[in-house]
């Protein structure tokens, strides 16, 4: 896997797990550790082959498609996303900011 694709793989992880609305924690499930995985989607460590297979799998998508440049339309089309972007984006300092990840992270399911 070359370093581009490396690259690909971890804000593809990302992005189909977002779609599929899977937590990390689901998603690495039988697969790796969690922290493990919170590594390959942050990028400072690279799944194998046969992890990002099981990935995909689970993910209902190919391998090959993990390593392709990442499609964020969806992203931009859905209205829920968008206007969540936005207000956090809005937010005046770093403590609103905390204080709205922390509420969203307590809103997401186990």
């Amino acid at each position: 896997m070359t370093d581009e694709e490396a690259g690909y793989v971890a804000e593809n992880l990302w992005l189909y797990r977002v779609r599929r609305r899977l937590s990390r924690d689901a998603l690495s499930a039988k697969i790796v550790p969690p922290q493990t995985y919170r590594d390959y989607e942050y990028g400072t460590d690279i799944p194998s082959h046969a992890e990002v297979a099981q990935f995909a799998k689970r993910l209902q998508t190919t391998p090959s498609a993990l390593t392709q440049q990442p499609d964020y339309k969806w992203l931009i089309k859905n209205y829920r996303v968008r206007k969540v972007l936005e207000l956090f984006c809005l937010l005046q300092n770093k403590k609103q900011r905390h204080a709205v990840l922390e509420l969203l992270r307590g809103l997401q399911t186990r």
